[in-house]
Order: C-alpha cells, then structure tokens, then sequence
C-alpha cells in the first residue's frame, strides 16, 4: 500500500452568479479557505454540473448549498457507507418570504419545503448564517446545526478618505426583496433630507426606486444594481447607511451582513433593533432604531454633531475591520476540519493542484430522480410489469422523492396491491408536507366512515398549516372535496370548515345548495351569501366560476334565509 499523503479535496456544489448569497456564502468563503490552508483543494462546481456526481462521489468532504437535487439523497448515502461526511447549507427562511422577493411562487411550495427539509435531514452538519435560521430549523432537524456568520473580505475592508464638502450623506441598498422596507422609509428620508440642506439621499437598487422617492434630483443620487465592486464603490460615499428591517417572519432569519457592510466602509450602520442585527446593535458598532421617529432622532443628533459622527464611523470601522474580516476568521476552516477524513483518498489528485478551483462545466440540469420519474409515468400507462419492477429497484427512493411516491402509489393500486395502502399511510408520515397524500388517501376512500375520518385528517391539518400551505393545496383540495361532498352529504360540515378558508366558488356553491336540498339552512345560507360577495368581486373567474345567474343565487340565498328564519 502507498504511503503517500493526498491533498485534501473539499467540493462545493454552487449556483455560481453575481448575487451576493454566491460570493458571501460559496465563492469567497472557498476562496478564504485556499489562503488559510494552502494544502488544501478547494473546488466550487456548478451545481447543475453534468459531472456533479463523480465530484460529489470523490470528494473527502462534501459541501451541498440550497440544494433540492434528490440526487443527492443516494449520494450521501454511499459517502456515509464509505465513511465520508457531508454538509449543507440553507441560508434563508424559504417557509416566509418576502411579498417582493422574486423567487417568492418557488419558494411558497411546500413541495419544496419537503425536499429541502428531506436533504437536510441526510446530512452530517447543517450551515446557516445567524441565530433565527438556527432556531427555525432546530425545529424541523436533528441535524447538528452551525452558524457561520457572512464575512468581508479584507480589500473591501476601507475607510472612505475625508470629504471636504459639507454634505450629509445618507443611503441604502439592496435588492428586491426589501422593497417593502424601503417603501415605508422613504417618506421619512424625504421628508429629513428636505429639511436639511445639505442632506443628499443615496439609493442602489432595483431601477423601479426612483418612482417611488418624493424628493427633487438635485436631493437624490440613484444607482442601479451592478457588482460587488459597484456595490462597495457607492458605500464609500455614504456618511449613514440605513437598515430597516420590518417584523415579518422572513427578516427575522436575515443575517447582519448589511450592517457589516457598511461598517467596512466607514459608514455609520443605522439598523432596525431585531434579531438579526442585536448582536452588532450590543457592541456599539451600529445604532438601532426601533421606529421610524427613532430613527429620525438618530439622523438628527449624527446630523448635529460631526465628532459624535466620526467617532460612530471609527468605531463601525473597527468593529468591521478587526471581528469581520474574512481571511482572520477560521469558523468554516475548523468544522471542516472536523468533518474531514483522517485519510485525504487523493481522488482527484491529477486533476487540481491544491488552491481554489471554479469550475462550470458542461451544464445539464436533468436530475436522475427527473429520469425515472417520467420513466414510471409512461410504464403506467403501456407496461404495468415493468412499472412495477422499476419501483422495486428503486425502493429507496419512497423515503425522500415524493413525486416517486405518489406515482408508486396509483402503480400500485392500478395492479389491485394488497399493500397500496399501507404504503400510502407510511408515504402520509414520510412526507407531512405534501398534502397530496392526505388527498389521494381520500380520494380512493369508498366507505362513509373512512371517507369521513379521511376529510377530517385533511381538516386538521389545514388548521395547523400557514396561509402559504393552504393557497398551494386550495384547487386540489377544493376541487376533490366539492366532488366528495356531492357523493358524501355527511362531508357537509367538513366542507364548511373548509370553505372558511378558501373563497372557492365552487365549493362554496356546492356546500350551499346541498345545505339547502339537505335542510342545513344557516350552513346553506352563510356559504351563499359568501359566494354571491365574491361573484361580485372575485377577480379568478377563470379558476373556480360558477356559471350560474345571479337571480338564481338570489333565490337560493332568499329560500336558506327564509328556512333559517323558519327554524
């Protein structure tokens, strides 16, 4: 046996762009880890990489960034078998987010929340940047979790030289999904900047901004996004750089980086006093505010006196320059340290020197999972043999693919497999997020009782859900319960906790007229009038309409309010 000693290959699966998630987290982050240990090898690949397997497969240890690729389920399996570690790293709260982020219909999928949790909970180490995220996913993983704060890297690490003017500038920056905290300043920095002449508002961001800003051009100096050196180009030019941050759940998972980004620069880090930005707020190098007149207050006495200004830009300097510079922290260096292997395998020795490596590759984003999927779905309807013999060389994959399992199960049922069942009670366990099991399940009830115990689980569990749960599964859920309950008139009282939460015309409609056929005048009556409120307004016609004239449902409304009357 050789006793040559191996390099050390960690591998990064990364969306490599120009956002700031891809230089914080993935490329500086590698980039860092080259400076500090010079043996190491340390290799970003693009996460849609046809060659991500053999690297992923190869690597010592193994570094997965907001991933959903199911193929990685197997992966981390086999690097388990062979004694190999792996981690991965989630960086935002995706059950939230914000109204304006722009992945906002990708991210309110609890399909994805599934398959994120369900890699999550496969891996030997879960990465996040602060305390919130910390807690939010403590609660759904067992998982060790670490928090590795962002960092900034040294040469953007300074201090804007003195400006001989006297202007007092202010500014914020950001991207789209803090839009609606700059929507709720902006008429309070407007309003300070007019008051004071010297004062110069400064925006970066998304080129929509300046619509939105009541000040004359000779008050406001706007730049669209650009790069990280653009980005940093205009802090320097900052005197304040204000944080708001408003209380709904998604910002309480942010990190701080705002405020260490502008402190890196010398300015004055002005932020909202919230969890995120606590810790920084506690050790004096940024201000807090905990409302817009505090804030106000804030500007005034910086605007007020020049020394308490510099002293504030010296300390947010300092503060940046000495606990958050990238290449001094060693945080991400010692747990990946702890999770190497003794051993370094030298897979991939021929191929990199030691150092950092970015690497793009030829790009396919066609999964493995994608592959059998579609496969399975054509056998099901031409081939039942084999579709059943490809769910038995793919068994493990019920344990983690949902949309496997969903398809396994109408394979299973279409071939009259006594066990169909109990496969679909353990996928409902396996995969609490996905309410299309609870749906299917009830669905291919054909008793009263077991169709009555099937809606009441799918009620209980819409009770306990979020809003963004309950608008992903409304068609599928209002669709089958309208058909149920035109079989099932014992459904009705289901339906009408239901219909509550869902402005389902359809639903609505049914739940109503059957109420009324049925004698159930207050049910029949409360849902009609709901409906005929929303006929008048709803703007989804195309979704869930009900064609039927307004005179008709005037005269169902009037006989469930006479029959209700009459009781």
């Amino acid at each position: 046996m050789s006793d040559k000693k191996h390099t050390p290959t960690i591998v990064q699966l990364v969306y490599m762009d120009e956002t700031g998630d891809s230089y914080y987290r993935m490329r500086w982050p590698g980039y860092v880890l080259s400076l500090q240990k010079p043996e190491w090898r340390v290799i970003n690949l693009d996460a849609r990489s046809k060659d991500k397997i053999k690297y992923a497969l190869e690597a010592d240890l193994l570094v997965l960034f907001q991933s959903n690729d199911l193929d990685m389920h197997s992966i981390i399996r086999q690097r388990r078998e062979n004694g190999l570690k792996t981690l991965v790293e989630y960086n935002d709260d995706f059950y939230s987010p914000s109204a304006a982020s722009p992945i906002r219909d990708e991210w309110s999928s609890p399909l994805l929340w599934q398959t994120y949790e369900s890699i999550m909970n496969q891996a030997d180490n879960i990465i996040v940047t602060g305390y919130g995220l910390e807690r939010l996913f403590s609660k759904r993983s067992k998982v060790p979790i670490t928090i590795l704060k962002n960092q900034v890297l040294k040469k953007y690490q300074e201090k804007a030289a003195e400006r001989k003017d006297k202007q007092f500038r202010i500014g914020w920056a950001g991207s789209l999904g803090h839009m609606g905290d700059l929507l709720a300043m902006l008429p309070h920095l407007a309003e300070f900047c007019m008051r004071h002449d010297n004062c110069i508002l400064h925006l970066m961001g998304n080129e929509s901004i300046p619509n939105y800003v009541n000040l004359p051009p000779n008050k406001l100096v706007f730049k669209p996004w650009g790069t990280m050196n653009d980005y940093y180009s205009f802090l320097s030019q900052l005197d304040i750089g204000i944080a708001p941050l408003s209380s709904i759940p998604y910002n309480f998972s942010r990190s701080d980086i705002k405020a260490v980004e502008y402190a890196s620069r010398g300015v004055v880090p002005l932020v909202q006093q919230i969890l995120p930005y606590e810790e920084i707020i506690s050790t004096g190098a940024a201000l807090g505010f905990s409302s817009f007149s505090e804030l106000l207050t804030k500007l005034e006495e910086l605007h007020k006196s020049k020394e308490l200004l510099n002293q504030s830009k010296e300390k947010a300097f300092n503060y940046a320059s000495n606990l958050r510079n990238a290449e001094q922290i060693t945080e991400r260096l010692e747990l990946y340290e702890k999770y190497l292997p003794k051993s370094p395998r030298g897979y991939l020795d021929d191929s990199f020197k030691p150092g950092y490596h970015e690497v793009i590759g030829e790009l396919d984003s066609t999964m493995k999972s994608t592959e059998i999927l579609n496969s399975l779905n054509k056998l099901l309807e031409t081939d039942l043999d084999a579709a059943l013999k490809l769910i038995e060389q793919n068994q493990d994959r019920l344990t983690f693919d949902n949309n496997f399992a969903l398809i396994c199960i109408k394979t299973l049922l279409k071939a009259k497999k006594s066990h169909a069942d109990s496969v679909m009670k353990e996928c409902i366990k396996t995969f609490p997020l996905d309410l299309r099991f609870y749906l299917y399940f009830a669905q291919t009830r054909v008793s009263r009782g077991d169709k009555l115990a099937a809606w009441s689980q799918i009620l209980e569990t819409l009770n306990r859900s979020s809003d963004s749960f309950k608008k992903f599964f409304e068609i599928n859920v209002c669709n089958l319960l309208t058909k149920d309950i035109e079989n099932f008139p014992d459904l009705l009282l289901i339906a009408f906790e239901i219909g509550k939460m869902f402005e389902n015309n359809k639903l609505l409609f049914t739940i109503g007229s059957i109420g009324l056929a049925n004698g159930d005048f207050h049910l029949a009556y409360e849902s009609l009038t709901r409906l005929s409120r929303s006929v008048k307004v709803t703007s989804r016609k195309n979704i869930d309409f009900v064609d039927i004239p307004q005179n008709t449902l005037d005269t169902f409304i009037e006989a469930a309010d006479f029959g209700r009357r009459m009781l």
